[in-house]
């Protein structure tokens, strides 16, 4: 049970300090456990962590499900990053005028991550630790890194525009990518240990001082993502995600995120949720499930933009089973991960009970 707790939602890249790059970062969380603490709150609330495309602004439309956004990494934390390289970058960051966006940063810190990864290759070569961890987190670490190398490749293009070996990923196509690819798939997987060894010091820290740390988890991954790439049977992309029209917007919203094709997914036990569930399981104590009442409905539309979308399942009967069973799917993965609802919009009654 959720202790009866106050809290504070804010998103990592707003924990701004003195030490970061223009935006929050991981060991930021630091002083604001310091802070949530002295104030009496035992919760800190974030947004989704992943990374978006250069153009992309919503947390909730992610290159992946599973990675953190190597921007939010602290290159402080990073032991060939010298003091002198951070003094430089935040003077070239540094704004009075206004806050920086993320891309600006991006342009900075990702190089400066690509030569921290190519110091610590040459100086020490692989870690037993480092391999440890690409090897426990294979299930979606594997596709993740090979898809950040390809976009790179690409040029951020979509990867329904890839040749069509790797578009539609056969088996000597993906091998071949990733023989060619090894050093950047490598550099990749390195940030996300990166990232792993960061964030367990600052669960440790948020435990040490009882303050709970919550994550929330997108409806989807977006459609130009590596779990949409990866697991392209179990998404229909010719419907989008959205809700239906109301008093706010009298056409509804659409998305743009891929409608799940949920009998596909129940074929496989749900293992794409389940897979999400046990991530942030090992990152966070609680969960907001984003958008809940989708589970068991899901309202999507077609190309044509004017005509009317559709629920999925159309009866209430199926609607309240399905959700459940996607429930029931995300409880046993979290385990000891406490999970909340989010419940805007229109939800009926049943599914808040």
């Amino acid at each position: 049970m959720l202790p009866r707790v106050a809290g504070v939602l804010i998103p990592l890249f707003s924990l701004r300090t003195l030490d970061d790059l223009g935006r929050g970062e991981i060991l930021d969380l630091a002083p604001m456990v310091d802070f949530a603490r002295d104030m009496g709150l035992g919760l800190i609330q974030l947004l989704p962590l992943g990374e978006g495309g250069p153009d992309e602004t919503s947390p909730y439309s992610d290159m992946s499900v599973f990675a953190v956004d190597p921007v939010s990494l602290s290159l402080r934390g990073i032991e060939s990053v010298s003091r002198i390289s951070l003094t430089r970058a935040r003077r070239k960051l540094d704004s009075p005028k206004e806050p920086l966006g993320r891309v600006a940063v991006r342009a900075v810190k990702l190089p400066m991550l690509e030569r921290a990864w190519r110091a610590c290759a040459e100086r020490r070569g692989e870690s037993p630790e480092f391999a440890s961890y690409v090897e426990e987190n294979r299930a979606w670490l594997d596709d993740y890194a090979l898809f950040r190398a390809l976009k790179d490749r690409f040029k951020w293009v979509s990867w329904e525009k890839w040749p069509s070996g790797l578009r539609d990923r056969e088996s000597s196509a993906l091998l071949s990518a990733r023989r060619q690819l090894a050093d950047a798939v490598a550099r990749y997987s390195w940030s996300q240990f990166i990232a792993h060894r960061q964030w367990a010091a600052m669960r440790a820290y948020a435990t040490e001082h009882r303050v709970l740390l919550g994550g929330d988890m997108a409806f989807s991954p977006a459609r130009d993502s590596a779990e949409v790439w990866a697991y392209q049977a179990l998404f229909n992309l010719d419907r989008t995600v959205g809700t239906p029209p109301d008093a706010f917007n009298q056409r509804g919203q659409r998305w743009g995120l891929p409608l799940p094709r949920w009998d596909r997914m129940r074929a496989d036990g749900f293992k794409l949720w389940r897979l999400r569930a046990q991530r942030a399981a090992a990152m966070f104590d609680l969960l907001r499930i984003d958008h809940v009442v989708g589970l068991y409905r899901t309202f999507s539309f077609d190309e044509e933009p004017d005509a009317p979308g559709e629920f999925i399942p159309a009866d209430e009967p199926a609607q309240l089973a399905q959700g459940e069973e996607i429930l029931r799917a995300l409880r046993e993965a979290a385990g000891a991960c406490i999970l909340i609802a989010e419940d805007l919009g229109s939800v009926p009654p049943w599914v808040r009970a």
